[in-house]
């Protein structure tokens, strides 16, 4: 009897620290690791369901072979550009009050890449790593709903918010706009930002309001499937977009 005495509370004890620990079959925690590119950019990289995923947006300026993407292009440049360009969000933009130069906005948010730097064979991505296939997206996206965080755009404990950062309007960047409903609380570790885009002609906009990153799947000849995050909504959406657009990126292994 003493001893059963003893083993019960010393039991529960164990039990209790296994599942405080992260240890249960729904463990959501993420594991991180990290990656350096080309250029010698570090990221963190975060396991989420059997994927592990950049948990920063991309800002290589080369292939994995050294060769230069394009960059400094003028409006009518990137649009009629079918060549792999990257872009840096104008800075002087004014949602991107705050930020005082293009290095400081690519510290804060990534590049922007087109859809033919994400299709070009030399490859965006370090070594082991690709863009990821909009299957890929999904299975994230399903991995999240399976945790309890609905698809739905009016949810609170929605995908999205799920996956946002949670950096909802503070003083510094980067910052998702302001929503008393929908603020982002990165239960995952992925750090979604709203980089924004280049705009097919060439203009900037979105920064703050939604993050936008291609997959690796054309849906047809000029356009391909990206998936979006709002700041005020709870969802991840899936669209196609012109392959002229410059989203961000994020890499799996």
């Amino acid at each position: 009897m003493k001893r059963n005495a003893l083993f019960y509370p010393v039991a529960m004890i164990v039990l209790s620290l296994f599942f405080a620990s992260g240890c249960s079959d729904d463990d959501t925690r993420p594991t991180f690791g990290n990656v350096t590119d080309i250029d010698g950019n570090e990221y963190k990289t975060v396991t989420i369901g059997n994927q592990i995923w950049m948990a920063e947006n991309l800002r290589v300026t080369r292939y994995r072979d050294g060769s230069e993407l394009l960059s400094d292009l003028n409006h009518a440049d990137w649009q009629s550009t079918t060549e792999g360009a990257l872009a840096i969000y104008d800075h002087t933009h004014e949602a991107a009050e705050g930020l005082d130069s293009p290095e400081e906005m690519v510290e804060a948010y990534g590049k922007l890449y087109n859809w033919y730097a994400i299709a070009d064979e030399r490859g965006l991505c370090p070594e082991g790593w690709r863009i990821p296939l909009d299957e890929d997206w999904t299975k994230l996206v399903d991995f999240v709903v399976s945790r309890g965080h609905p698809n739905e755009t009016p949810e609170p404990e929605g995908a999205g918010n799920a996956l946002k950062s949670t950096r909802s309007q503070p003083k510094d960047h980067p910052r998702w706009m302001f929503h008393t409903i929908h603020a982002g609380y990165d239960k995952f570790g992925f750090a979604a930002l709203p980089g924004g885009r280049r705009h097919a002609a060439g203009v900037y906009d979105q920064i703050g309001r939604d993050g936008l990153w291609w997959s690796a799947s054309e849906r047809v000849e000029d356009r391909a499937w990206f998936r979006g995050i709002h700041f005020g909504t709870g969802d991840v959406y899936r669209t196609d977009a012109d392959k002229a657009n410059g989203f961000s990126v994020r890499c799996i292994k």
